[in-house]
Protein backbone atom coordinates (compact mmCIF):
# COMPACT_ATOMS: atom_id res chain seq x y z
CA UNK A 1 0.00 0.00 0.00
CA UNK A 2 1.54 3.27 -1.24
CA UNK A 3 1.78 6.60 0.70
CA UNK A 4 -1.57 7.41 -0.80
CA UNK A 5 -3.65 4.91 -0.44
CA UNK A 6 -2.94 4.30 3.60
CA UNK A 7 -3.76 8.18 3.99
CA UNK A 8 -6.95 7.56 1.96
CA UNK A 9 -7.99 5.17 4.24
CA UNK A 10 -7.00 6.92 6.84
CA UNK A 11 -9.52 9.63 5.87
CA UNK A 12 -11.90 7.24 5.49
CA UNK A 13 -11.48 5.25 8.87
CA UNK A 14 -11.99 8.71 10.45
CA UNK A 15 -14.97 9.54 8.38
CA UNK A 16 -16.50 6.21 9.64
CA UNK A 17 -15.92 7.26 13.16
CA UNK A 18 -17.33 10.53 13.28
CA UNK A 19 -20.52 9.29 11.25
CA UNK A 20 -20.62 6.02 14.14
CA UNK A 21 -20.34 8.86 17.01
CA UNK A 22 -22.89 11.14 15.47
CA UNK A 23 -25.43 8.11 15.54
CA UNK A 24 -24.44 6.69 18.87
CA UNK A 25 -24.50 9.98 20.40
CA UNK A 26 -28.08 10.86 19.08
CA UNK A 27 -28.84 7.54 20.36
CA UNK A 28 -28.16 8.20 23.78
CA UNK A 29 -29.14 11.75 23.69
CA UNK A 30 -32.90 9.97 23.16
CA UNK A 31 -32.76 7.92 25.72
CA UNK A 32 -31.74 11.16 28.04
CA UNK A 33 -34.81 13.23 26.38
CA UNK A 34 -38.07 13.19 27.77
CA UNK A 35 -40.12 14.37 25.48
CA UNK A 36 -41.19 13.73 21.59
CA UNK A 37 -38.74 13.75 18.41
CA UNK A 38 -40.88 12.42 16.44
CA UNK A 39 -44.58 13.04 15.39
CA UNK A 40 -45.10 9.27 15.47
CA UNK A 41 -43.61 8.45 18.69
CA UNK A 42 -46.50 9.87 20.96
CA UNK A 43 -49.09 7.83 19.70
CA UNK A 44 -46.91 4.48 20.00
CA UNK A 45 -45.96 5.46 23.68
CA UNK A 46 -49.73 5.87 24.24
CA UNK A 47 -50.34 2.57 23.30
CA UNK A 48 -47.43 1.18 25.02
CA UNK A 49 -48.52 2.73 27.91
CA UNK A 50 -52.17 1.13 27.59
CA UNK A 51 -50.47 -1.89 27.48
CA UNK A 52 -48.83 -1.68 30.87
CA UNK A 53 -51.73 -0.66 32.12
CA UNK A 54 -53.82 -3.98 31.29
CA UNK A 55 -56.46 -2.01 28.40
CA UNK A 56 -57.18 -2.86 25.30
CA UNK A 57 -55.33 -1.00 22.08
CA UNK A 58 -57.47 -2.65 19.63
CA UNK A 59 -61.02 -2.44 19.01
CA UNK A 60 -63.95 -0.74 17.11
CA UNK A 61 -63.95 3.18 16.83
CA UNK A 62 -67.61 3.27 18.29
CA UNK A 63 -66.81 4.48 22.02
CA UNK A 64 -63.96 5.95 24.20
CA UNK A 65 -61.36 6.44 23.81
CA UNK A 66 -60.98 6.62 20.05
CA UNK A 67 -57.52 5.24 19.69
CA UNK A 68 -57.46 1.56 17.53
CA UNK A 69 -53.77 0.78 17.24
CA UNK A 70 -51.99 0.66 13.61
CA UNK A 71 -49.15 -1.67 14.69
CA UNK A 72 -49.07 -5.29 15.89
CA UNK A 73 -48.11 -5.67 19.65
CA UNK A 74 -44.81 -7.26 19.68
CA UNK A 75 -42.78 -4.10 20.04
CA UNK A 76 -45.54 -2.13 22.61
CA UNK A 77 -45.45 -5.32 24.84
CA UNK A 78 -41.93 -5.49 24.93
CA UNK A 79 -41.72 -1.47 25.57
CA UNK A 80 -44.32 -2.08 28.66
CA UNK A 81 -42.42 -4.67 29.86
CA UNK A 82 -39.58 -2.51 30.50
CA UNK A 83 -41.94 0.39 31.79
CA UNK A 84 -41.44 -0.72 35.34
CA UNK A 85 -37.73 -0.39 35.26
CA UNK A 86 -37.36 2.41 32.88
CA UNK A 87 -39.98 4.77 33.59
CA UNK A 88 -43.59 4.96 31.69
CA UNK A 89 -41.92 7.86 29.25
CA UNK A 90 -39.98 6.91 25.73
CA UNK A 91 -36.68 5.55 27.31
CA UNK A 92 -37.96 1.61 27.57
CA UNK A 93 -39.05 1.85 23.52
CA UNK A 94 -36.26 4.11 22.40
CA UNK A 95 -33.89 2.06 23.97
CA UNK A 96 -34.89 -1.35 22.14
CA UNK A 97 -34.68 0.93 19.34
CA UNK A 98 -31.25 1.39 19.57
CA UNK A 99 -30.10 -2.28 20.77
CA UNK A 100 -32.04 -3.52 17.55
CA UNK A 101 -29.99 -1.15 15.43
CA UNK A 102 -26.52 -2.56 17.25
CA UNK A 103 -27.85 -5.89 17.14
CA UNK A 104 -28.62 -5.51 13.29
CA UNK A 105 -24.59 -4.03 12.91
CA UNK A 106 -23.44 -7.21 14.76
CA UNK A 107 -25.12 -9.44 12.61
CA UNK A 108 -23.82 -7.62 9.61
CA UNK A 109 -20.71 -7.87 11.17
CA UNK A 110 -20.84 -11.96 11.47
CA UNK A 111 -22.27 -13.03 8.03
CA UNK A 112 -19.64 -10.48 6.61
CA UNK A 113 -16.60 -11.91 8.44
CA UNK A 114 -17.90 -15.75 7.67
CA UNK A 115 -18.74 -15.44 4.58
CA UNK A 116 -14.92 -13.57 4.11
CA UNK A 117 -13.19 -15.89 6.75
CA UNK A 118 -11.52 -13.01 8.59
CA UNK A 119 -11.93 -13.48 12.60
CA UNK A 120 -12.00 -10.36 14.38
CA UNK A 121 -8.73 -10.69 15.93
CA UNK A 122 -7.30 -10.41 12.38
CA UNK A 123 -9.70 -7.04 11.27
CA UNK A 124 -8.57 -5.21 13.95
CA UNK A 125 -4.89 -6.02 13.81
CA UNK A 126 -5.44 -4.91 10.10
CA UNK A 127 -6.94 -1.89 11.40
CA UNK A 128 -3.99 -0.78 12.98
CA UNK A 129 -1.25 -2.24 11.41
CA UNK A 130 0.21 -1.54 8.04
CA UNK A 131 -1.27 -3.75 6.18
CA UNK A 132 -4.33 -2.94 3.49
CA UNK A 133 -7.58 -2.58 5.36
CA UNK A 134 -9.69 -2.71 1.64
CA UNK A 135 -8.51 -6.69 2.16
CA UNK A 136 -8.78 -7.26 6.16
CA UNK A 137 -11.92 -5.28 7.24
CA UNK A 138 -15.14 -5.88 5.46
CA UNK A 139 -17.11 -6.95 8.16
CA UNK A 140 -15.63 -3.94 10.58
CA UNK A 141 -16.61 -1.68 7.07
CA UNK A 142 -20.13 -2.97 6.38
CA UNK A 143 -21.29 -2.97 10.67
CA UNK A 144 -20.12 0.49 10.49
CA UNK A 145 -21.80 2.02 7.07
CA UNK A 146 -24.73 0.45 8.26
CA UNK A 147 -24.91 2.54 11.47
CA UNK A 148 -22.81 6.23 9.81
CA UNK A 149 -25.70 6.19 7.39
CA UNK A 150 -28.72 8.76 7.51
CA UNK A 151 -31.25 6.79 7.55
CA UNK A 152 -30.68 4.76 10.49
CA UNK A 153 -28.87 7.87 12.31
CA UNK A 154 -32.72 9.81 11.65
CA UNK A 155 -34.36 6.66 13.38
CA UNK A 156 -32.06 5.18 15.79
CA UNK A 157 -33.36 7.63 18.40
CA UNK A 158 -37.03 6.97 18.13
CA UNK A 159 -39.30 5.21 20.02
CA UNK A 160 -41.00 3.69 16.60
CA UNK A 161 -41.16 -0.27 15.47
CA UNK A 162 -39.44 -0.48 12.46
CA UNK A 163 -36.06 -0.91 13.43
CA UNK A 164 -37.66 -3.61 16.43
CA UNK A 165 -38.84 -5.40 13.53
CA UNK A 166 -36.18 -5.17 11.42
CA UNK A 167 -34.09 -7.23 14.14
CA UNK A 168 -36.25 -9.89 14.30
CA UNK A 169 -36.69 -10.02 10.71
CA UNK A 170 -32.46 -10.04 10.15
CA UNK A 171 -32.01 -12.53 12.98
CA UNK A 172 -34.73 -15.11 11.19
CA UNK A 173 -32.77 -14.37 8.06
CA UNK A 174 -29.17 -14.97 10.03
CA UNK A 175 -30.77 -18.52 11.36
CA UNK A 176 -31.55 -18.94 7.65
CA UNK A 177 -28.20 -18.65 6.39
CA UNK A 178 -26.57 -20.29 9.45
CA UNK A 179 -28.17 -23.29 8.45
CA UNK A 180 -26.76 -23.37 4.84
CA UNK A 181 -23.33 -23.18 6.25
CA UNK A 182 -23.85 -26.30 8.09
CA UNK A 183 -25.45 -28.99 5.75
CA UNK A 184 -26.35 -32.20 6.61
CA UNK A 185 -24.10 -34.52 4.91
CA UNK A 186 -24.29 -38.21 3.70
CA UNK A 187 -23.83 -39.73 6.94
CA UNK A 188 -25.77 -43.12 8.71
CA UNK A 189 -29.38 -43.01 9.10
CA UNK A 190 -29.08 -42.63 12.52
CA UNK A 191 -26.59 -39.63 12.50
CA UNK A 192 -29.17 -37.80 9.64
CA UNK A 193 -32.09 -38.42 11.80
CA UNK A 194 -30.03 -37.06 15.06
CA UNK A 195 -28.75 -34.15 12.82
CA UNK A 196 -32.32 -33.14 11.46
CA UNK A 197 -33.55 -33.23 15.12
CA UNK A 198 -30.67 -30.71 16.16
CA UNK A 199 -31.37 -28.61 13.13
CA UNK A 200 -34.72 -28.31 13.79
CA UNK A 201 -34.39 -27.09 17.58
CA UNK A 202 -31.14 -25.01 15.98
CA UNK A 203 -32.92 -23.82 12.62
CA UNK A 204 -35.68 -23.83 11.52
CA UNK A 205 -37.24 -23.72 15.32
CA UNK A 206 -35.86 -19.92 16.08
CA UNK A 207 -36.49 -19.07 11.67
CA UNK A 208 -40.18 -19.90 12.52
CA UNK A 209 -39.85 -17.54 15.82
CA UNK A 210 -38.50 -14.72 14.63
CA UNK A 211 -40.07 -14.09 11.27
CA UNK A 212 -43.37 -14.06 13.33
CA UNK A 213 -42.13 -11.82 15.62
CA UNK A 214 -41.28 -9.87 12.63
CA UNK A 215 -44.57 -9.83 11.06
CA UNK A 216 -46.20 -8.69 14.61
CA UNK A 217 -44.00 -5.91 15.41
CA UNK A 218 -44.55 -4.63 11.38
CA UNK A 219 -46.76 -6.51 9.57
CA UNK A 220 -45.11 -5.06 6.04
CA UNK A 221 -41.83 -7.09 6.91
CA UNK A 222 -42.40 -9.78 4.47
CA UNK A 223 -39.54 -10.08 2.81
CA UNK A 224 -37.09 -12.44 4.85
CA UNK A 225 -40.14 -15.21 5.27
CA UNK A 226 -40.54 -14.73 1.44
CA UNK A 227 -37.15 -15.50 1.20
CA UNK A 228 -36.18 -17.87 3.75
CA UNK A 229 -39.18 -19.83 1.97
CA UNK A 230 -37.87 -19.82 -1.39
CA UNK A 231 -34.51 -20.71 0.11
CA UNK A 232 -35.63 -23.68 1.70
CA UNK A 233 -37.79 -24.72 -1.01
CA UNK A 234 -34.75 -25.15 -3.34
CA UNK A 235 -32.76 -27.27 -1.24
CA UNK A 236 -35.68 -28.81 0.76
CA UNK A 237 -39.28 -28.86 -0.26
CA UNK A 238 -40.46 -31.05 2.87
CA UNK A 239 -38.67 -28.24 5.04
CA UNK A 240 -40.01 -25.23 3.41
CA UNK A 241 -43.55 -26.48 3.54
CA UNK A 242 -43.06 -27.31 7.30
CA UNK A 243 -41.85 -23.77 7.74
CA UNK A 244 -44.79 -21.81 5.37
CA UNK A 245 -47.34 -24.23 7.61
CA UNK A 246 -46.04 -23.62 11.17
CA UNK A 247 -45.31 -19.91 10.35
CA UNK A 248 -48.89 -19.66 9.04
CA UNK A 249 -50.66 -21.85 11.33
CA UNK A 250 -49.08 -20.07 14.63
CA UNK A 251 -49.65 -16.65 12.95
CA UNK A 252 -52.90 -17.00 11.65
CA UNK A 253 -54.05 -18.12 15.01
CA UNK A 254 -53.14 -15.75 16.81
CA UNK A 255 -54.40 -13.25 14.66
CA UNK A 256 -57.71 -14.94 14.82
CA UNK A 257 -57.41 -14.86 18.46
CA UNK A 258 -56.96 -10.99 18.80
CA UNK A 259 -59.72 -10.36 16.56
CA UNK A 260 -62.33 -12.02 18.22
CA UNK A 261 -60.91 -10.98 21.68
CA UNK A 262 -60.86 -7.42 20.22
CA UNK A 263 -64.30 -7.72 18.25
CA UNK A 264 -62.70 -7.05 15.04
CA UNK A 265 -60.61 -4.11 16.22
CA UNK A 266 -57.78 -6.33 15.45
CA UNK A 267 -58.68 -6.52 11.76
CA UNK A 268 -59.75 -3.06 11.66
CA UNK A 269 -56.15 -1.56 13.13
CA UNK A 270 -53.84 -3.52 11.15
CA UNK A 271 -55.61 -3.47 7.90
CA UNK A 272 -58.45 -0.56 7.45
CA UNK A 273 -56.21 1.75 9.27
CA UNK A 274 -53.39 1.12 7.38
CA UNK A 275 -55.59 0.97 3.75
CA UNK A 276 -53.81 3.97 2.37
CA UNK A 277 -53.12 5.76 -1.04
CA UNK A 278 -50.56 4.73 -3.39
CA UNK A 279 -49.00 7.73 -4.97
CA UNK A 280 -46.19 6.88 -7.87
CA UNK A 281 -44.85 10.45 -7.44
CA UNK A 282 -43.73 9.63 -3.61
CA UNK A 283 -42.47 6.33 -4.92
CA UNK A 284 -40.29 8.08 -6.92
CA UNK A 285 -38.98 10.66 -5.16
CA UNK A 286 -38.20 8.39 -2.22
CA UNK A 287 -36.43 5.81 -4.72
CA UNK A 288 -34.19 8.64 -6.41
CA UNK A 289 -33.71 10.02 -2.35
CA UNK A 290 -32.23 6.21 -1.65
CA UNK A 291 -29.85 5.84 -4.83
CA UNK A 292 -28.37 9.34 -4.76
CA UNK A 293 -27.92 8.56 -0.97
CA UNK A 294 -26.29 5.08 -1.25
CA UNK A 295 -24.62 4.79 -4.59
CA UNK A 296 -21.50 3.48 -4.10
CA UNK A 297 -22.76 0.75 -1.61
CA UNK A 298 -25.16 -0.34 -4.41
CA UNK A 299 -22.99 -0.47 -6.58
CA UNK A 300 -20.68 -2.59 -4.89
CA UNK A 301 -23.41 -4.81 -3.42
CA UNK A 302 -24.96 -5.18 -6.90
CA UNK A 303 -21.42 -6.35 -8.25
CA UNK A 304 -21.20 -8.76 -4.96
CA UNK A 305 -24.92 -10.10 -5.86
CA UNK A 306 -24.53 -10.43 -9.88
CA UNK A 307 -21.12 -12.42 -9.24
CA UNK A 308 -22.78 -14.80 -6.88
CA UNK A 309 -25.72 -15.49 -9.32
CA UNK A 310 -22.96 -16.15 -11.83
CA UNK A 311 -21.46 -18.55 -9.69
CA UNK A 312 -24.27 -19.88 -9.06
CA UNK A 313 -24.31 -19.51 -5.40
CA UNK A 314 -27.74 -18.77 -4.55
CA UNK A 315 -29.05 -18.86 -0.85
CA UNK A 316 -31.46 -17.20 1.26
CA UNK A 317 -29.01 -14.07 0.98
CA UNK A 318 -29.53 -13.58 -2.50
CA UNK A 319 -33.24 -14.21 -2.32
CA UNK A 320 -33.68 -11.55 0.82
CA UNK A 321 -31.69 -9.19 -1.40
CA UNK A 322 -34.44 -9.69 -4.04
CA UNK A 323 -36.78 -9.83 -2.17
CA UNK A 324 -36.37 -6.61 0.03
CA UNK A 325 -35.29 -4.50 -3.37
CA UNK A 326 -38.53 -5.42 -4.41
CA UNK A 327 -40.85 -4.80 -1.29
CA UNK A 328 -39.66 -0.99 -1.69
CA UNK A 329 -42.04 -0.67 -4.09
CA UNK A 330 -44.30 -0.45 -0.26
CA UNK A 331 -42.73 2.99 0.03
CA UNK A 332 -45.27 4.73 -2.16
CA UNK A 333 -48.07 4.24 0.20
CA UNK A 334 -48.78 7.54 1.84
CA UNK A 335 -46.64 7.62 5.62
CA UNK A 336 -44.31 6.05 4.20
CA UNK A 337 -40.32 7.38 4.44
CA UNK A 338 -36.93 6.38 5.27
CA UNK A 339 -38.16 3.04 7.17
CA UNK A 340 -39.07 1.16 4.47
CA UNK A 341 -35.58 1.02 3.39
CA UNK A 342 -34.14 -0.42 6.35
CA UNK A 343 -33.82 -3.92 5.53
CA UNK A 344 -33.15 -3.19 1.42
CA UNK A 345 -30.08 -0.92 3.75
CA UNK A 346 -29.04 -4.07 6.19
CA UNK A 347 -28.63 -6.48 2.94
CA UNK A 348 -26.65 -3.42 0.81
CA UNK A 349 -23.96 -3.62 3.56
CA UNK A 350 -23.87 -7.40 3.53
CA UNK A 351 -22.99 -7.52 -0.10
CA UNK A 352 -21.23 -4.42 0.06
CA UNK A 353 -18.51 -6.16 2.57
CA UNK A 354 -18.41 -9.12 0.62
CA UNK A 355 -17.83 -7.21 -2.25
CA UNK A 356 -14.59 -5.22 -0.88
CA UNK A 357 -13.40 -9.17 0.27
CA UNK A 358 -13.41 -10.10 -2.99
CA UNK A 359 -10.77 -7.45 -4.38
CA UNK A 360 -7.88 -10.06 -4.10
CA UNK A 361 -5.85 -8.13 -6.47
CA UNK A 362 -3.64 -5.63 -4.79
CA UNK A 363 -3.26 -3.24 -7.38
CA UNK A 364 -2.39 0.01 -6.06
CA UNK A 365 -4.73 1.91 -8.70
CA UNK A 366 -7.47 -0.39 -8.07
CA UNK A 367 -6.76 0.41 -3.97
CA UNK A 368 -6.47 3.79 -4.82
CA UNK A 369 -9.61 3.85 -6.29
CA UNK A 370 -11.78 2.17 -3.88
CA UNK A 371 -10.91 4.65 -1.20
CA UNK A 372 -12.24 7.17 -3.26
CA UNK A 373 -14.96 5.82 -4.35
CA UNK A 374 -15.49 5.36 0.00
CA UNK A 375 -14.98 8.97 0.40
CA UNK A 376 -17.39 9.51 -2.21
CA UNK A 377 -19.86 7.53 -0.24
CA UNK A 378 -18.95 9.38 3.22
CA UNK A 379 -19.45 12.87 1.29
CA UNK A 380 -23.19 11.95 0.28
CA UNK A 381 -23.74 10.12 3.90
CA UNK A 382 -23.60 14.19 5.03
CA UNK A 383 -25.81 14.67 8.07
CA UNK A 384 -25.55 17.53 10.44
CA UNK A 385 -26.30 16.24 14.26
CA UNK A 386 -26.13 20.52 15.09
CA UNK A 387 -29.61 20.37 13.88
CA UNK A 388 -30.83 18.02 16.39
CA UNK A 389 -28.87 19.18 19.08
CA UNK A 390 -30.14 22.89 18.70
CA UNK A 391 -33.91 21.78 18.07
CA UNK A 392 -33.57 19.50 21.05
CA UNK A 393 -32.23 22.59 23.00
CA UNK A 394 -34.66 24.83 21.83
CA UNK A 395 -37.70 22.21 22.24
CA UNK A 396 -37.12 21.73 25.74
CA UNK A 397 -38.06 24.54 27.68
CA UNK A 398 -41.51 24.49 24.66
CA UNK A 399 -42.44 20.78 26.00
CA UNK A 400 -41.96 21.43 29.72
CA UNK A 401 -43.88 24.50 29.63
CA UNK A 402 -46.31 22.84 27.11
CA UNK A 403 -46.98 20.28 29.70
CA UNK A 404 -47.22 22.56 32.48
CA UNK A 405 -50.24 24.03 30.64
CA UNK A 406 -51.71 20.72 29.90
CA UNK A 407 -51.58 19.76 33.54
CA UNK A 408 -53.38 22.84 34.49
CA UNK A 409 -56.55 21.90 32.00
CA UNK A 410 -59.88 20.51 33.15
CA UNK A 411 -61.29 18.06 31.53
CA UNK A 412 -60.97 15.64 28.71
CA UNK A 413 -58.40 16.72 25.87
CA UNK A 414 -59.07 15.98 22.19
CA UNK A 415 -56.05 15.57 20.83
CA UNK A 416 -53.75 13.52 17.98
CA UNK A 417 -50.27 15.32 19.20
CA UNK A 418 -50.00 12.90 22.27
CA UNK A 419 -46.33 13.24 22.02
CA UNK A 420 -45.73 16.09 24.65
CA UNK A 421 -49.04 16.01 26.49
CA UNK A 422 -48.38 12.03 27.83
CA UNK A 423 -45.77 13.86 29.83
CA UNK A 424 -48.91 15.54 32.07
CA UNK A 425 -51.52 13.92 32.06
CA UNK A 426 -52.91 10.84 31.31
CA UNK A 427 -56.25 10.90 29.10
CA UNK A 428 -56.47 11.41 25.32
CA UNK A 429 -59.06 10.97 23.02
CA UNK A 430 -57.23 10.21 19.47
CA UNK A 431 -60.51 11.30 17.05
CA UNK A 432 -60.79 9.19 13.17
CA UNK A 433 -62.42 11.27 10.68
CA UNK A 434 -63.68 9.06 7.84
CA UNK A 435 -63.83 11.62 5.48
CA UNK A 436 -62.75 10.90 1.73
CA UNK A 437 -62.28 14.77 1.05
CA UNK A 438 -59.34 15.29 4.16
CA UNK A 439 -56.52 15.79 1.28
CA UNK A 440 -58.39 18.23 -0.61
CA UNK A 441 -59.71 20.07 2.16
CA UNK A 442 -56.12 20.34 3.61
CA UNK A 443 -55.78 21.85 0.42
CA UNK A 444 -58.34 24.32 0.50
CA UNK A 445 -57.15 25.37 4.47
CA UNK A 446 -60.85 23.68 5.38
CA UNK A 447 -59.46 20.72 7.08
CA UNK A 448 -60.59 21.93 10.47
CA UNK A 449 -64.41 21.32 9.13
CA UNK A 450 -64.79 18.16 9.99
CA UNK A 451 -68.05 16.48 11.11
CA UNK A 452 -66.47 14.67 13.87
CA UNK A 453 -65.95 17.22 15.67
CA UNK A 454 -69.72 17.78 16.09
CA UNK A 455 -70.47 14.90 17.28
CA UNK A 456 -67.54 14.13 19.76
CA UNK A 457 -68.62 17.73 21.17
CA UNK A 458 -71.56 16.39 21.60
CA UNK A 459 -70.74 13.30 23.09
CA UNK A 460 -68.45 14.83 25.34
CA UNK A 461 -70.49 17.68 26.91
CA UNK A 462 -67.01 19.64 27.11
CA UNK A 463 -66.82 21.48 23.82
CA UNK A 464 -70.24 23.77 22.40
CA UNK A 465 -70.50 22.80 19.06
CA UNK A 466 -73.34 23.98 16.46
CA UNK A 467 -74.37 21.91 13.95
CA UNK A 468 -72.25 19.02 12.22
CA UNK A 469 -69.49 20.03 10.59
CA UNK A 470 -69.43 23.83 11.85
CA UNK A 471 -65.90 23.84 12.98
CA UNK A 472 -66.24 28.17 13.47
CA UNK A 473 -68.81 27.70 16.55
CA UNK A 474 -66.85 25.21 18.00
CA UNK A 475 -65.77 27.30 21.43
CA UNK A 476 -62.12 28.03 21.79
CA UNK A 477 -60.81 26.25 19.78
CA UNK A 478 -60.13 28.38 16.54
CA UNK A 479 -57.14 29.90 17.70
CA UNK A 480 -55.70 26.24 18.63
CA UNK A 481 -56.42 25.03 16.18
CA UNK A 482 -55.26 27.93 13.38
CA UNK A 483 -51.95 27.53 15.98
CA UNK A 484 -51.56 23.99 14.89
CA UNK A 485 -52.44 24.14 11.39
CA UNK A 486 -49.65 26.65 10.76
CA UNK A 487 -47.11 24.59 12.75
CA UNK A 488 -48.05 21.28 10.84
CA UNK A 489 -46.45 21.33 7.61
CA UNK A 490 -42.69 19.75 8.10
CA UNK A 491 -40.30 21.99 6.93
CA UNK A 492 -37.48 20.49 5.16
CA UNK A 493 -34.33 21.02 6.73
CA UNK A 494 -35.81 19.52 10.07
CA UNK A 495 -37.82 17.07 8.33
CA UNK A 496 -34.65 15.45 7.06
CA UNK A 497 -33.23 15.01 10.42
CA UNK A 498 -36.16 13.42 11.36
CA UNK A 499 -38.04 16.19 14.05
CA UNK A 500 -40.32 18.71 13.76
CA UNK A 501 -40.51 22.31 15.31
CA UNK A 502 -44.34 21.54 16.09
CA UNK A 503 -43.93 21.73 20.19
CA UNK A 504 -42.24 24.89 20.34
CA UNK A 505 -44.54 26.95 18.32
CA UNK A 506 -47.98 25.25 19.74
CA UNK A 507 -46.48 26.23 22.71
CA UNK A 508 -46.36 29.79 21.81
CA UNK A 509 -49.69 30.36 20.58
CA UNK A 510 -51.91 28.27 23.46
CA UNK A 511 -52.40 30.65 26.24
CA UNK A 512 -55.43 30.26 29.05
CA UNK A 513 -57.65 33.20 26.82
CA UNK A 514 -56.85 30.44 23.81
CA UNK A 515 -58.31 27.57 25.68
CA UNK A 516 -61.59 28.73 26.08
CA UNK A 517 -62.81 27.89 29.29
CA UNK A 518 -59.65 25.40 29.37
CA UNK A 519 -61.36 22.86 26.57
CA UNK A 520 -59.37 21.94 23.84
CA UNK A 521 -60.04 20.33 20.31
CA UNK A 522 -57.53 19.54 18.62
CA UNK A 523 -57.52 18.55 14.85
CA UNK A 524 -58.93 14.73 13.04
CA UNK A 525 -57.50 12.43 10.73
CA UNK A 526 -58.44 10.39 8.45
CA UNK A 527 -59.01 6.85 9.54
CA UNK A 528 -57.77 5.60 6.56
CA UNK A 529 -54.65 7.57 6.63
CA UNK A 530 -51.91 8.49 9.37
CA UNK A 531 -50.68 11.63 10.33
CA UNK A 532 -47.48 11.95 8.54
CA UNK A 533 -49.68 11.71 5.07
CA UNK A 534 -51.61 14.88 6.54
CA UNK A 535 -48.72 16.66 6.79
CA UNK A 536 -47.11 15.56 3.78
CA UNK A 537 -50.12 16.63 1.82
CA UNK A 538 -50.31 19.87 3.59
CA UNK A 539 -46.98 20.44 2.33
CA UNK A 540 -47.41 19.07 -1.11
CA UNK A 541 -51.18 21.24 -1.20
CA UNK A 542 -48.73 24.14 -0.11
CA UNK A 543 -45.88 24.02 -2.44
CA UNK A 544 -48.68 23.27 -5.64
CA UNK A 545 -50.30 26.44 -4.54
CA UNK A 546 -46.76 28.10 -4.90
CA UNK A 547 -46.03 27.08 -7.93
CA UNK A 548 -49.22 27.79 -9.60
CA UNK A 549 -48.84 31.80 -7.96
CA UNK A 550 -45.74 31.82 -9.85
CA UNK A 551 -46.91 30.55 -12.92
CA UNK A 552 -50.23 33.05 -12.64
CA UNK A 553 -47.49 35.12 -11.90
CA UNK A 554 -45.14 34.56 -14.87
CA UNK A 555 -48.23 34.47 -17.37
CA UNK A 556 -49.67 37.71 -16.24
CA UNK A 557 -46.41 39.35 -16.38
CA UNK A 558 -45.96 37.90 -19.89
CA UNK A 559 -48.64 39.33 -21.04
CA UNK A 560 -48.15 42.42 -19.57
CA UNK A 561 -45.49 42.50 -22.10
CA UNK A 562 -47.09 41.82 -25.17
CA UNK A 563 -49.80 44.20 -24.79
CA UNK A 564 -46.72 46.82 -24.24
CA UNK A 565 -44.91 45.54 -26.97
CA UNK A 566 -48.17 45.58 -28.44
CA UNK A 567 -48.90 49.11 -27.82
CA UNK A 568 -45.32 50.26 -29.01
Amino acid sequence: MNFLSRWLWLAVWIGLAIYLAFALWLGFAGLAYPYQLDYGEGIVLWFAQELARGHAIYKPLTEFPYASSNYPPVALMLAAMLMPIFGDGYGAGRLLNFASALIVAALIFRIVRVETRMSLRMSLRAVFAKQSPTWSTPAILAAIFFLASPYIYHWVSLFRVDLIGLAFAFTAIYFAWKREQNPITNASRELRIANYELRIANYYLPITIFSLLALYTKHTLLSAPLAIFIALFRRDKGAAIKFALALGASGGAIYLALDVWTRGGFSAGLIESNATVFLFEQLVALLKNFVTTFPVLILLAGWAWFARIRARRIGVLEWYALSAFAALALSGRVGAWENYFFEAIAITCVYFGIQISNFKLRIANRELRITILLLIQLALFHHDPRIAADLIARDAPANRALAALLARTNGNIISVCVGSRLRARSIVWQVRCVRARAAAQCASREFWRCDCIGRVARATGNVKAGKSGDHNRVAGAARIESAVHRVRAPRTRGRRQGYTRRPRAIARHLSDDALGGKRICARCIHARRSAGFIARQIYYARRLVRQRHRGSARGASQRGRRVRSDRV
